[in-house]
C-alpha cells in the first residue's frame, strides 16, 4: 500500500462498493418496481427496508468522500490538467457507452 493512502477511507470505500453490489443484485427480487431481465414473482419484502436504509446514505457518502479529496487533486494538478485528465478518464467511456450501448438499446 502506498504511504500516502488513508487505510480506513479505502476500507469504507470497499464496504460501500459491497453495498452497491448487494443493492443492485437484490433489486430484481425486492419491491423496487421497474422491468428486470431476471424477475422473481414472489418479492422479498425485507429487501424494501434494506433498499431504503442503504439508499439513504450509500451514494451520499460516496460523493462526500469524493468531494473531500477532490480539493487535493485539483491543487496537485491545477485546473487545466485536472479537467483534461477527467475528460480522458470519464469522457471517453461515457462517449463509448452512449454511442455503442445506450443509443442502440433505446
Amino acid at each position: 500500500m502506498q504511504k500516502d493512502r488513508i487505510a480506513y477511507v479505502d476500507q469504507i470505500r470497499v464496504f460501500l462498493t459491497c453495498l452497491v453490489v448487494a443493492h443492485h443484485a437484490g433489486q430484481a427480487y425486492g419491491p423496487t418496481g421497474g422491468v428486470w431481465v431476471v424477475d422473481n414473482v414472489a418479492k422479498a419484502a425485507w429487501l424494501g427496508n434494506f433498499f431504503f436504509i442503504n439508499a439513504s446514505y450509500m451514494m451520499g457518502l460516496y460523493f462526500f468522500i469524493s468531494g473531500y479529496f477532490l480539493v487535493f487533486s485539483i491543487k496537485r494538478k491545477r485546473n487545466a490538467a485536472f479537467t483534461k485528465d477527467r475528460l480522458k478518464k470519464l469522457g471517453i467511456p461515457l462517449l463509448f457507452f452512449t454511442l455503442l450501448v445506450f443509443l442502440p438499446f433505446n
